[in-house]
């Protein structure tokens, strides 16, 4: 079903024939060439896109606050809720040995 190939012993191809050809953009136009100014000022579209932007990272931040606070409280209620049952299955485990105890004594007192 095919050529069987020794891909171990194959040497790897490289990059295409246009990799090879093609070189870096050269930009002739002021108009196209990348603008390296950092501290230029924001369009108004820019402007509009940056509130809205921050708006959202604020609804997030607030939501993952409660989020935490409910689950924190969560927990804290878990963590109340199970000390209380085992603190009662104690409290059952040791009367049930306390009365095997005293039958205990009882059998072997007769």
């Amino acid at each position: 079903m095919g050529r069987k190939v020794d891909y171990k012993t194959k040497e790897k191809k490289g990059p295409g024939k246009k990799a090879k050809k093609q070189q870096e953009p050269v930009f002739l136009s002021k108009e196209f060439q990348p603008d390296l100014r950092k501290g230029r000022a924001l369009s108004s579209n820019q402007k509009r896109r940056l509130k809205k932007r921050e708006e959202k990272r604020a609804i997030f931040e607030k939501k993952k606050e409660v989020k935490k606070a409910k689950k924190k409280i969560e927990e804290e209620e878990d963590e109340v809720s199970d000390e209380g049952i085992v603190q009662e299955e104690d409290d059952e485990d040791m009367e049930e040995h306390s009365g095997e105890s005293d039958q205990e004594e009882m059998d072997g007192g007769e």
